[in-house]
């Protein structure tokens, strides 16, 4: 079966399943898969004070998996933006249920979305471990990437307090304090940078960060010696040493944070007091280690 897919739409939950994972820019039936799911999303009712959670489940452990970019960022924060006014919770997971047996689909090899409520803050998955790393009222002046994020946490926060590790399956615990929140509760257009910072914070860069601290110098960041140092400090090496960040283009950047080990996640919007001519934003947060249910 070259692509197929199926879409429930419950009460409680909007399910999908589909042959092939959604990919950030579908074509063919996989467009018509995202559109369908984002119809689906879109006719769906917030919980009354639940934050939105979303599954992705998928047999093989074997692959590298962004869960947050299948299940939020590749169907579009326009289309769930309207549930997030409590926040948002993701995980992954290594099974699913069956489809629907007048779908046609075989019961192996699936991929599976699932977007429902809820109001506790254990996972179904997946239970924390041990604290890798925290951080406390850090002053963020924009989340609209991720290199201010990761900037602020590095400059502000402690390092982690455990010795540099290798990369484990991890949990985030994220609070977004917004001093506008007058203007919208919803963190849709959030998660993305301010998780990819986050996660970028907790690792050494791997390789010469010497034109890669002149990048991001040019956006404004900090000074590039500076930058570089931040760039290769070992004490923040918790999740391990990577190239966390990849020239893009002529002059530009790409974060690459090792977020296919971060298995669940919940990122929720408070209101914070501050004066009007202080960043904006303000992040707390923990990073556990992951242990399956």
């Amino acid at each position: 079966m070259e692509g197929a897919y199926a879409i429930r739409v419950g009460s409680h939950a909007v399910e999908a399943w589909s042959t092939v994972r959604l990919p950030f820019e579908p074509k063919g039936w996989a467009l018509a898969f995202r559109n369908d799911l984002r119809d689906a999303i879109l006719q769906a009712s917030p919980g009354p004070a639940a934050r939105l959670h979303a599954v992705y489940g998928a047999q093989d452990q074997g692959q590298l998996v962004d869960a947050e970019n299948v299940l939020l960022y590749n169907v579009g924060c326009a289309y769930w933006r309207h549930l997030t006014g409590h926040g948002v919770s993701f995980e992954r997971s290594f099974g699913y249920p069956s489809p629907p047996q007048d779908s046609g689909l075989p019961e192996k090899g699936l991929h599976y979305h699932r977007y429902g409520f809820a109001e506790s803050k254990a996972f179904e998955h997946w239970r924390v471990g041990d604290v890798l790393a925290s951080f406390v009222d850090v002053a963020v002046p924009s989340l609209s990437k991720p290199g201010p994020v990761w900037a602020a946490v590095r400059r502000q926060a402690a390092p982690p307090a455990l010795a540099p590790g290798v990369p484990v399956r991890f949990v985030v615990e994220l609070t977004i304090g917004d001093a506008h929140v007058s203007m919208s509760r919803s963190v849709a257009d959030q998660v993305k940078p301010a998780l990819d910072g986050v996660i970028s914070a907790f690792h050494t860069h791997r390789g010469n960060p010497e034109s890669i601290s002149e990048r991001l110098a040019s956006t404004g960041l900090g000074e590039k010696d500076e930058l570089q140092q931040l760039l290769q400090d070992p004490a923040w090496n918790i999740l391990g040493s990577r190239m966390v960040v990849r020239p893009f283009g002529a002059t530009g950047v790409q974060w690459n944070p090792a977020d296919d080990m971060c298995v669940a996640a919940t990122v929720q919007p408070a209101s914070v007091e501050i004066g009007l001519t202080a960043p904006r934003w303000r992040l707390t947060g923990r990073i556990y280690k992951a242990e399956p249910r």
